[in-house]
């Protein structure tokens, strides 16, 4: 199966896509939170929505509605009016995907609706589970904060884990440790853009 992202009729291939996951809660639920990026010629397609369930895998067979999903479900800057994103099958390192819905414009005062279509075969990603501060290698447990975000209808708790302790808050210099496991960085091997 080969990747496509048809707007109004016409279809793109899609070269590349991916879908990053981490664990978070609503409606009083387990869930994931998750973000798809995709690109072909010259569209971007990104979303970010909530499912219920207690890993990535609990993702194959359900629908996830688009409907309302403001700026968090958009294609080429143009928004979702109403959608629904339908999983096939998903596992920790691909997912095969099919996408329908109506997209249009950020001016009012223009009719831009579009019809969309895509279906998408995509690598599959956990968010990086950052621990250690990337100064000086301090556990960043105690750090963690819980917040909440809207995500289309739902309102989202996870977990936000900073780059840097408190104590490095003001460092500006090239990452030194590791986040995942606080091996030491040689100096001479970090390049920074």
């Amino acid at each position: 199966m080969t990747s496509y992202l048809t707007i109004d009729g016409e279809e793109t291939p899609l070269t590349g896509a991916r879908l990053r996951f981490e664990p978070a809660a609503a409606d009083g639920r387990e869930g994931v939170l998750f973000h798809l990026a995709a690109h072909g010629g010259r569209h971007l397609l990104h979303l970010t929505a909530w499912a219920a369930g207690p890993d990535i895998g609990a993702l194959s067979g359900q629908v996830v509605d688009l409907t309302e999903s403001g700026c968090d479900a958009a294609i080429d800057g143009r928004m979702f009016h109403a959608g629904a994103l339908r999983f096939g099958r998903v596992r920790g390192d691909r997912a095969v995907l099919s996408l329908d819905g109506v997209v249009e414009g950020l001016d009012p005062t223009v009719e831009t609706r579009a019809a969309v279509e895509a279906d998408v075969r995509c690598d599959v990603a956990a968010v990086a589970d950052r621990r250690f501060c990337l100064s000086c290698a301090t556990s960043l447990d105690r750090f963690v904060r819980v917040h909440d975000q809207f995500v289309g209808r739902h309102r989202v708790r996870r977990r936000s884990v900073p780059v840097l302790c408190d104590g490095c808050a003001a460092f500006m210099g090239t990452p030194r440790h590791c986040p995942e496991c606080a091996a030491s960085y040689a100096a001479a091997d970090v390049h920074t853009l």
